[in-house]
């Protein structure tokens, strides 16, 4: 048998947020997809720019909204761009606004 050469692409990624698979010249087995890291840019489309999460491009508040609460979404309401925006049930909204943030719990409450 013949193995692809070390570097050879064996998949390509199924996301920009992914790196492609390459043989490593040993093995006959192609390797998993890795994702880039978390934070790097992307492109939603229709000329938005996202960022990486877990292998997938979202909105730029996704990793934030997630860290915060792995129910909540990142998302962006048109004209307030640079303000952290998660949405829960379809609803986007400031984080702290939506979530009214509790000084003594310092938690979401929906």
């Amino acid at each position: 048998r013949t193995l692809l050469a070390q570097g050879a692409v064996c998949q390509a990624p199924d996301t920009e947020c992914q790196l492609p698979a390459v043989c490593n010249g040993q093995d006959s087995t192609c390797p998993d997809l890795t994702n880039r890291p978390d934070g790097t840019t992307c492109s939603l489309g229709q000329n938005r720019t996202g960022v990486c999460y877990a292998g997938a491009c979202s909105s730029l508040h996704e990793g934030f909204c997630r860290s915060k609460d792995p129910s909540l979404e990142g998302c962006v309401l048109p004209g307030a761009e640079c303000i952290r925006t998660c949405a829960k049930n379809g609803v986007c909204a400031a984080y702290e606004q939506a979530c009214r943030v509790s000084s003594s719990q310092g938690a979401p409450m929906w």
